[in-house]
């Protein structure tokens, strides 16, 4: 009876396992344009973390870009000043060459020695070769400038 019982289990799982496989490997959506497929192989979901030290605030930066908003990760830190600071307003995006203002940050608000959030911009462009984020007036530090080179 327990050699029944182990059979029956063993079947359930390859069984189980072969409709994963099958799942994963098939296309579940309609086919998507090219411009779509372009846009996606130009532009890379993650990019590595930047980091400022300057001043009394310590600030990283993290982009997320994809064929939607453009999502950066920011997170801020100090023992010594109040991070009062708009994002919205202290930041400018520029991609080659041109500036963009962001659309929203969704994150904490101002006050306190700890915040961290996403500042959203709208999608700019396919194939961008140049992201330069820049947050303003934070920590007595007039400009911090965060750059990434896509190509």
């Amino acid at each position: 009876m327990k050699n029944i019982i182990v059979a029956i289990a063993t079947v359930i799982g390859i069984a189980a396992l072969t409709a994963y496989v099958i799942d994963i490997s098939s296309d579940h959506s309609s086919e998507p344009s090219s411009s779509l497929i372009t846009m996606k192989n130009e532009l890379p979901g993650d990019l590595a973390l930047q980091s400022s030290d300057e001043g009394a605030v310590s600030i990283t930066a993290t982009p997320k870009l994809s064929t939607g908003d453009w999502e950066f990760d920011v997170v801020m830190n100090t023992h010594s000043v109040e991070l009062s600071e708009d994002m919205v307003k202290s930041s400018i995006l520029i991609v080659d060459g041109k500036e963009y203002k962001p659309t929203s940050w969704d994150g904490a608000g101002p006050g306190g020695h700890h915040r961290e959030g996403i500042l959203k911009f709208n999608s700019i462009t396919a194939g961008p070769k140049t992201l330069i984020l820049k947050i303003k007036d934070m920590g007595g530090i007039q400009e911090r400038v965060f750059q990434w080179q896509l190509k």
